[in-house]
C-alpha cells in the first residue's frame, strides 16, 4: 500500500511515490479521459477513468484514481512535538493505493473488455487553499475527541498530478479527503471536469408526483421500452433529522448537520403504483452526481451551505449549515424544528444525475426545493419554552440587555435550601423561589441537542465572574446523566474567568451521596459537603457544596478555583433559551 502523511504544514510519502515526476501538462489527455465508474471498497470511495485507448495500446486504459482515504481512526493518532517549530502536530496517514482494494474495485467495475484496472501514478501532492486558516491540517492544541473526531479531516482538499493520461504528461486533479467507513463521499466525486460522464440522450419527462413534503420527478427511457427512472429526491426528512449543534474547529464556526433523503423504497413503490397502467418492466432511481445549493443574498450573509455528502448506498445525503455564531445556529435549529419551511424557502438545489453510472442527466425543471414551500409557515410561539416544567413548576427565566434570555437551571442566593440530597431528589429537582435545582431529567431535556451553559458567580469581595460553555449536553438516565461540552467561550464579553472550571468534570457521570460515579477512590460527595455534582477526583467547581456564610477555603463549601480556592456567596447556572421546547 502507498500512503502519504499529513502534518501541520507539509506532506510526504514513501520515496517510490516522489521519484516519478513530470513537467508537461496535457489538457487534451484530460479531456479524453472519461468517468467510468464509482464505488466503495472497504469503506473507501473510489473512481475509475477510461482513457479511451485501444486494447492493443502499451499503456493502461483503465485507471483507478488515488483513494485519498484515511484508514486510521483519529483516536489512534498520538500527538507529536516539533522541536524546531516548537508546536504540537498530528501525522495523519492517507491511503493512496492498495493491491487488495484494487482487486475489489476491479471486480466491482467488471469490464474485462476494457483491459486490466491499474492504479494511477501520482506526484506533487499538496494542500489546496479552501478559505481555511494556514494551520488547516492540524491546529495547535487541537484535540481529537468524540463525538465528532473527523472534523479536522473532512473539508481538507489535496491536489495531485496524475501521470499516464498520455505519454510525457501529467494532469492536476483536486481531491477531498475521505475517512474509511465514516466519511460520506462528495456528491460530485471531486472538483474535476475530467470525470464528467457524457450526456444522457434518451430521457423524456413523464410526470411529477407529490409526496408529503417534496416533488417526485419521473422519466421514461426512450432507449428501453417499459423502463422508467426517478430523480433523486433531495428531500428533507424531518423524521431522521439530526438537530445537534456542532463546532467546526478548523473554520472556527458552529454548524448544524441536516439529512436529505435521496432514495426511498416507499416512494419507489408509490411511483410503481401510479405507473401500473403502463405495465412498467422496471422503475429505478437515478444516482445523484452533483448538487449545489442556491441561496438568496440575505441568507448567505448569515449562513453558508457546505458540500453535500452522499452515503455509500446513495440513499441519504448530509449537508452542513455553518453559522457565524452559536446563537445564529440555535435560532436556525429552532426554526427548522418548528417548521422546515423557515429554512428551505431560502435554499434550492441545482443538480445533475447519472443513469447506469454511464451518462449524465441535467433536469429541465430547474432548481429543486427540499421541502414544499407553497404553504404558510407555522408560527413560532415565543412562549413555547416557558411552558416547560422545572422542578414541578414553570421554568424561571433571566433576560439580559440585547434580548438574550436564559433558563435558570441552578440558583443559590440565600442558602435557604439544603443541597445534601439523594439521587432521586437530584433527578426530580428541589428548592424554593430563590434557591433551587430543576432536576437532572429537566437538564437532560433542555440540553440533549446541545446548548449554551452560562455560569455566574459572586465572590465575598463583590467580584462577579461569568463564563459561557458551548455545546453543553447531559445524557439520559442510562448514562447516569453524563456531562459533555465542546469548549468554554474565551471571547471578551462571554467569560472573565481565569480558567475553565468545568474541564476537570468533562465527560463525568453525575454522583450523589448515595450513588458514587466519580473517578476518586472514595466518594467525593460524602467526603466534601454531601452535594451532588459531576465529580471527577474531585472538583474545580462545586456549586452544590455547603452554603458559606463567610469567606472560606474549606472544600465542603461552594468553591471555585484550580490553584487558589475561592468561596462564592451566590451562584447561578443557566441555559440560553432558543424557544424550541
Amino acid at each position: 500500500a502507498c500512503r502519504l502523511f499529513l502534518t501541520v504544514s507539509s506532506l510526504f510519502c514513501a520515496a517510490s511515490l516522489l521519484t516519478s515526476t513530470a513537467d508537461a501538462t496535457d489538457a487534451a489527455a484530460a479531456a479524453a479521459a472519461q468517468f467510468l465508474a464509482r464505488g466503495h471498497v472497504n469503506g473507501c470511495p473510489f473512481s475509475v477513468l477510461d482513457l479511451g485507448r485501444g486494447r492493443d495500446s502499451a499503456d493502461e486504459r483503465l485507471l483507478m484514481e488515488p483513494l485519498m482515504c484515511v484508514t486510521t481512526s483519529p483516536d489512534e493518532l498520538a500527538p507529536r512535538f516539533d522541536p524546531v517549530l516548537r508546536r504540537s502536530y498530528l501525522s495523519v496517514p492517507v491511503l493512496l493505493s492498495d493491491s487488495e482494494l484494487l482487486a475489489h474495485a476491479s471486480r466491482q467495475v467488471n469490464r474485462p473488455d476494457l483491459g486490466t484496472l491499474s492504479p494511477a501514478r501520482i506526484t506533487e501532492v499538496n494542500t489546496v487553499e479552501d478559505g481555511l486558516p494556514t494551520s488547516v491540517i492540524v491546529a495547535l492544541d487541537f484535540v481529537w475527541t468524540p463525538p465528532q473526531p473527523l472534523e479536522a479531516i473532512e473539508g481538507v482538499l489535496l491536489s495531485a498530478k496524475l501521470l499516464g493520461l498520455s505519454s510525457n504528461a501529467s494532469t492536476t486533479f483536486t481531491y477531498r479527503l475521505m475517512v474509511q467507513n465514516q466519511t460520506l463521499s462528495m456528491s460530485n466525486g471531486g472538483s474535476r471536469d475530467v470525470a464528467r460522464p457524457p450526456t444522457c440522450p434518451q430521457l423524456r419527462p413523464l410526470k411529477t408526483l407529490e409526496s408529503e413534503n417534496c416533488a417526485i420527478q419521473v422519466y421514461q427511457r426512450l432507449d428501453r421500452r417499459g423502463h422508467y427512472l426517478v430523480e433523486p429526491l433531495l428531500c428533507y426528512d424531518k423524521t431522521i433529522a439530526e438537530t445537534i449543534l456542532r463546532k467546526d474547529k478548523l473554520r472556527g464556526t458552529n454548524y448544524l448537520r441536516l439529512t436529505l433523503m435521496l432514495h426511498d423504497d416507499f416512494v419507489l413503490n408509490t411511483v410503481k403504483t401510479h405507473l401500473e397502467y403502463l405495465r412498467p418492466i422496471s422503475v429505478e432511481f437515478m444516482r445523484l452526481w452533483q448538487a449545489k445549493a442556491v441561496v438568496d443574498s440575505e441568507f448567505s450573509n448569515r449562513y453558508q451551505i457546505g458540500t453535500l455528502l452522499i452515503s455509500e448506498n446513495s440513499s441519504l445525503a448530509k449537508v452542513q449549515v455553518h453559522c457565524s455564531n452559536w446563537s445564529d445556529c440555535a435560532a436556525l435549529r429552532c426554526a427548522i424544528t418548528t417548521d422546515p419551511i423557515y429554512f428551505w424557502r431560502h435554499v434550492k438545489w441545482t443538480y445533475e444525475t447519472t443513469v447506469d453510472d454511464t451518462c449524465l442527466h441535467t433536469p429541465a425543471t430547474g432548481p429543486k426545493h427540499s421541502w414544499q414551500v407553497l404553504r404558510e409557515a407555522k408560527p413560532i410561539s415565543a412562549r413555547s419554552r416557558r411552558q416547560l416544567q422545572c422542578n414541578g413548576t414553570p421554568c424561571k427565566y433571566v433576560k439580559y440587555r440585547g434580548g438574550k434570555e436564559y433558563t435558570v437551571v441552578l440558583q443559590r442566593i440565600r442558602g435557604s435550601v439544603s443541597f445534601q440530597r439523594n439521587w432521586t431528589e437530584y433527578e426530580n429537582g428541589f428548592g424554593d423561589e430563590t434557591d433551587f435545582w430543576i432536576g437532572l431529567e429537566a437538564v437532560h431535556a433542555l440540553s440533549k441537542f446541545g446548548i449554551t451553559l452560562r455560569i455566574e458567580l459572586k465572590l465575598f469581595n463583590g467580584t462577579e465572574l461569568f463564563g459561557e460553555f458551548n455545546e453543553f449536553r447531559v445524557g439520559n438516565s442510562s448514562t447516569n446523566y453524563r456531562m459533555t461540552y465542546s469548549e468554554m467561550a474565551t471571547t471578551a464579553g462571554f467569560s472573565n474567568m481565569g480558567f475553565d472550571p468545568l474541564i476537570k468534570h468533562q465527560g463525568m457521570q453525575f454522583s450523589t451521596l448515595d450513588r458514587d460515579n466519580d473517578a476518586n477512590e472514595n466518594s467525593c460527595s460524602n467526603n466534601w459537603g454531601r452535594g451532588g455534582w459531576w465529580f471527577s477526583s474531585c472538583y474545580d467547581f462545586y456549586p452544590t457544596g455547603l452554603f458559606p456564610l463567610s469567606k472560606t477555603s474549606n472544600y465542603s463549601y461552594m468553591i471555585f478555583g484550580d490553584v487558589q480556592r475561592l468561596a462564592f456567596r451566590q451562584v447561578r447556572l443557566m441555559f440560553e433559551a432558543d424557544f424550541c421546547g
